[in-house]
């Protein structure tokens, strides 16, 4: 990327015989906002760095100006500037639905507001999910953020209407109701190494998800609880879950592990700090943002035979822990963010059918001493 950095304009690269040409537009498919050319790109960026003041000043009318607010592109434009609407997103999800809204704005983005409430407008946003068919969970993201944006826009009082309400997704799979089961768990932790096995069984024994394990400090830690602001909310939201045994076990390798670092830095005359964060790397630095998924996937690929399930499918096998423990589906749906069914459906299908089969193997094992 040059030096421009105008949010939701379009950057295009071209290289022509003899030169290179960057191309500025307000956004996809907008009008262009600058034209920068070298004959090498180093020289075209120097050319679009002197020139950004202007591409600057074209882009802030392009935006205030060029965009009638009776058309889609407008409910775009003013989506991606509202407090209640795309910066209230977390910065992960900003990241995946700038992308998206481009392609909205590309695809729909002429079409008049009034035209939301006409009839085949929805089968129009049926048709545009179905060019994504081949990857249903991306098309599902597609539909989930054309749907956002006219709910937001009827909520704002920009639109009358939201097609986009009740469209099914096309990606069916239900990962509330799956766990890892204890044969896999066994196979996985076999191939993980010290690190990634507190991973995984921390995860397992609290249900956090990825980014607020991540972030979990041993300052966060009660005697009984942990007790945190979770990500997912941008810190507006503050989670509270039990120590279950083990948690505990998991806390106390933990600790060990961390102290052992400290230990062997010192013998050696380094410096040693320990760590604010409780799940750490060999190196005593906190996981990066893709390090669990890439621990759980390798060591799921080497598992014999490959296991097939998520890191996020962890989450059931603790609520599967609380129902050891005696809490209801409420309470742990309330805990976990899940809807109570999903919930209901890991009882039925490992819980109840548990302690179904044990209770059968104990009758037919009275039965054979009563001989």
């Amino acid at each position: 990327m040059g030096a421009l950095r105008l949010p939701g304009a379009h950057r295009n690269v071209r290289k022509r015989p003899g030169k290179v040409v960057i191309y500025w537009q307000a956004w996809r498919g907008g009008p262009a906002i600058g034209r920068f050319e070298g004959t090498t790109l180093a020289e075209a960026e120097r050319a679009e760095k002197a020139g950004a003041h202007n591409a600057v000043e074209a882009y802030s009318a392009a935006r205030r100006t060029s965009i009638p607010k009776d058309l889609v592109a407008g409910l775009v434009v003013a989506y991606k500037s509202a407090p209640d609407g795309f910066l209230k997103l977390a910065p992960s999800t900003q990241a995946q639905w700038a992308s998206w809204l481009d392609i909205i704005r590309e695809r729909f983005g002429t079409l008049p507001v009034a035209a939301l409430k006409a009839k085949g407008m929805r089968r129009e946003i049926i048709n545009w999910r179905n060019l994504y068919a081949a990857t249903p969970r991306t098309a599902d993201v597609g539909v989930q953020v054309i749907r956002r944006l006219f709910s937001w826009s009827v909520d704002n009082e920009l639109a009358d209407a939201n097609p986009a309400l009740g469209i099914k997704e096309l990606y069916e799979s239900d990962r509330a109701s799956e766990i890892v089961e204890p044969h896999e768990m066994e196979a996985i932790l076999a191939h993980a190494n010290p690190p990634g096995s507190r991973w995984i069984r921390m995860a397992a024994a609290t249900g956090l998800r990825r980014g607020d394990l991540r972030q979990l400090k041993w300052t966060d830690l009660t005697e009984v609880s942990i007790e945190l602001a979770t990500g997912k909310s941008k810190g507006r939201k503050r989670i509270i879950v039990p120590l279950l045994p083990e948690a505990r076990k998991v806390l106390e390798e933990c600790r060990e592990a961390e102290r052992e670092r400290i230990a062997k830095l010192t013998a050696a005359g380094r410096p040693a700090v320990s760590s604010l964060f409780v799940m750490t790397t060999h190196h005593g630095k906190p996981w990066s943002k893709d390090g669990p998924t890439g621990a759980w996937i390798r060591a799921c690929a080497k598992a014999e035979p490959k296991i097939e399930k998520h890191l996020h499918d962890l989450r059931g096998n603790f609520a599967t822990r609380l129902m050891a423990n005696g809490l209801s589906d409420e309470q742990i749906a309330d805990m976990l963010g899940w809807q109570t069914e999903n919930v209901l459906k890991i009882r039925r299908r490992y819980v109840d059918r548990d302690r179904i089969a044990r209770g059968i193997a104990e009758r037919l094992d009275l039965t054979r001493q009563n001989g």
